[in-house]
């Protein structure tokens, strides 16, 4: 979740309006504040200031400020193949502290195994995966291939490497495929 969007998410908690914040940081604050500030902090347009940010907290009643606004992923232990398949194990993972510099829409993380991705994926790079069950011919995810997975590039009936010293994976009409997510980071 955005920085903005927990503001947003504290403000309707508390039952409050964009005007109600405004004026409550104007009157503490001593400087102006619209409804149309609120409205670009919580739209990721702007950021409060340090002093307005504290009041926020204390206005919404946040106490851990670092607990409330840590964003964290599961990155799973056992890595997915750049290579041979290795299983994705749904229950032995770690949660990873990110930042904004890792997509919004990444629903958690996993580390490469192999170099069939190169030169784009390296041998033990963590890579950032957003849920979803499709993927376009040409987009790159995390598939489960026969009880294996994989990170690889969605072709017509097969997944490829970028590596061109791999072979397209063919998929044949017995093989289970199941597309865990897309990779967008």
């Amino acid at each position: 979740m955005s920085y903005g969007a927990i503001l947003a998410k504290l403000r309707k908690e508390k039952g409050y309006t964009q005007s109600d914040v405004a004026n409550h940081i104007s009157r503490v604050y001593g400087k102006p504040c619209s409804f149309k500030v609120v409205s670009h902090w919580e739209n990721g347009v702007s950021s409060p200031s340090v002093e307005q940010f504290l009041l926020l907290c204390e206005y919404y009643g946040i106490a851990d400020i670092q607990g409330t606004f840590r964003r964290t992923i599961k990155l799973y232990d056992i890595p997915v193949a750049a290579g041979a398949g290795v299983f994705l194990d749904s229950e032995h993972f770690t949660m990873l502290d990110v930042d904004e510099t890792i997509p919004s829409d990444a629903d958690f993380a996993v580390r490469v195994s192999g170099d069939s991705m190169e030169p784009r994926f390296v041998d033990c790079q963590v890579i950032f995966i957003k849920k979803q069950k499709t993927l376009e011919v040409g987009e790159i995810g995390i598939f489960a291939l026969n009880g294996d997975s994989f990170v690889k590039k969605l072709g017509h009936g097969k997944l490829v490497s970028l590596n061109s010293r791999y072979e397209p994976i063919e998929i044949k009409e017995e093989d289970s495929l199941y597309v865990l997510g897309k990779v967008v980071g």
